[in-house]
C-alpha cells in the first residue's frame, strides 16, 4: 500500500482520469440503449441498472489508477539502466561499440525529454483537477449546510394518517414530519436519520389527500436509503465532475428514482389521480429550487422531468423519453477520440525516443 502511494504521481493520476471518459461515453450509451428497451412500468429495474453504471463510471478512477501504477511498475523493473560513458566497458577497452553507447544514452535522454513535457502538462491538468474538485466539495458542504439549517429551525407537527403510511411502505419506525417557513417544497432532509419537512404555505393551501400523497413519497424516499445514495452522488460528481458521462448517468439516476417512489406512493395511497393533481400543484408552488442534498417531493420543477413522471404514472406501459442529443453524441466522439489521440501520441513518443533511427 505505501508503495502504491508513492508511485500515485500526476501523470498517472491524469492519465487515469482521462480514461474515465471513454468508460463514461461507453456506459452512457449502452445505458441509453437499455433503459429505451425497458418499459416504465420496470422502474426497480430501471433504478439498479443506471445506478450500477454509475458506479463502474466511478470505480473506473481508482481501477485505472491501480492497472496504471501496476504496469509503471512492472516497466520500470524490466526497463535496463541508464548507459554512461564511465560504466562501459566497451569505451574502457577502446572497442569500435562507441557510437552504440553514444546512441543509446542519446535515447535515454530523448525519453527523459518526453517524460518530462508529459509532467509538465499533466501538472497543469492535475491543478484544474484539483480546483473544480474543492469547488465541488464547497457545493456540497453549501448544500448540507442549508439542509441542517432548515431542520433546525423547523418545528414538529403530528401526522394521524403517518403511521398508516408507514406500515404500508414497510418502515418499522416513525419518521417525524416537521413543518417550516423556510422551505419551499415537501422534501427528505438528513442522512442516518432522515425527517420530512413540509412548508407551512402548503400545508395550509393543499387538502389531506395531497398532504398524504406527499407523505407516501418521501416515506418511500427513506425507506429506499435514496438520501445517502443522493450524497454520495454529490460526491462522485464533485470528484468528476468534468466528465459529462457521469452527470447525465446521475441525472438518469435521479429520475429513475423519483419515478419508483411516485409509484410506491401511488401504490400505497391507491389513488393514482390526487397524486398526479399533488405532483403538480407542488410543483407550481416551487418558486426556487431545492438544496442539491434534499430530496424534494417536486424535483426540478423548471425541466422536462416532472411532465415525464406524470406520463410514466398516467401511462405505466410506456417507454419514457430520453434525451441523449446531438450535444451529448458530439462530447461522446470528442471524448473518445481524444483520449485516443493522446494515448498514441504519447506511445509513439516513447518508443521514437527509444528508436531514434
Amino acid at each position: 500500500m505505501i508503495e502504491f502511494y508513492n508511485q500515485l504521481t500526476a501523470p498517472l493520476l491524469v492519465e487515469a482520469l482521462l480514461h474515465t471518459l471513454w468508460v463514461g461515453a461507453l456506459c452512457a450509451l449502452l445505458l441509453f440503449a437499455t433503459l429505451k428497451c425497458l418499459p416504465a412500468r420496470r422502474y426497480h429495474v430501471r433504478y439498479g441498472i443506471s445506478l450500477c453504471v454509475l458506479l463502474v463510471i466511478c470505480a473506473s478512477l481508482p481501477v485505472g489508477l491501480a492497472i496504471l501504477t501496476t504496469s509503471e511498475d512492472v516497466v520500470s523493473r524490466s526497463a535496463p539502466q541508464q548507459p554512461t560513458l564511465a560504466a562501459s566497458p566497451s569505451l574502457m577497452e577502446g572497442a569500435s561499440e562507441e557510437p552504440v553507447v553514444l546512441a543509446e544514452i542519446d535515447a535515454w535522454q530523448s525519453l527523459g525529454e518526453v517524460e518530462e513535457r508529459r509532467g509538465d502538462w499533466a501538472m497543469y491538468v492535475f491543478a484544474c483537477w484539483v480546483l473544480g474538485t474543492v469547488v465541488g466539495m464547497v457545493r456540497v458542504i453549501v448544500s448540507v449546510r442549508g439542509v441542517r439549517n432548515l431542520r433546525r429551525d423547523a418545528e414538529p407537527i403530528e401526522c394521524v394518517e403517518l403511521v398508516v403510511l408507514c406500515e404500508r411502505i414497510g418502515l418499522r419506525r416513525m419518521v417525524p414530519v416537521l413543518k417550516s417557513g423556510l422551505c419551499q417544497v415537501p422534501a427528505v432532509c438528513g442522512l442516518f436519520k432522515p425527517v420530512i419537512l413540509l412548508p407551512l404555505s402548503q400545508l395550509t393551501a393543499l387538502n389531506p389527500e395531497h398532504i398524504e400523497a406527499i407523505l407516501a413519497h418521501e416515506l418511500a424516499h427513506i425507506k429506499r436509503c435514496d438520501p445517502i445514495v443522493n450524497f454520495l452522488q454529490l460526491i462522485a460528481e464533485a470528484f468528476l465532475f468534468f466528465n459529462p458521462f457521469l452527470w447525465w448517468v446521475s441525472g438518469q439516476v435521479r429520475q429513475e428514482r423519483e419515478a419508483a417512489c411516485d409509484a410506491m406512493a401511488v401504490e400505497a395511497t391507491g389513488q393514482r389521480s390526487i397524486y398526479v393533481q399533488a405532483l403538480t400543484e407542488v410543483a407550481a408552488g416551487q418558486l426556487v429550487p431545492a438544496d442539491a442534498a434534499q430530496l424534494s417531493f417536486a424535483g426540478d420543477a423548471k425541466s422536462g422531468t416532472l411532465l415525464d413522471r406524470v406520463k410514466r404514472l398516467l401511462r405505466p406501459t410506456s417507454s419514457p423519453e430520453l434525451r441523449l442529443r446531438m450535444p451529448m453524441l458530439c462530447l461522446i466522439f470528442v471524448g473518445v477520440f481524444s483520449v485516443a489521440v493522446l494515448l498514441q501520441w504519447t506511445a509513439r513518443s516513447a518508443v521514437k525516443a527509444l528508436n531514434p533511427d
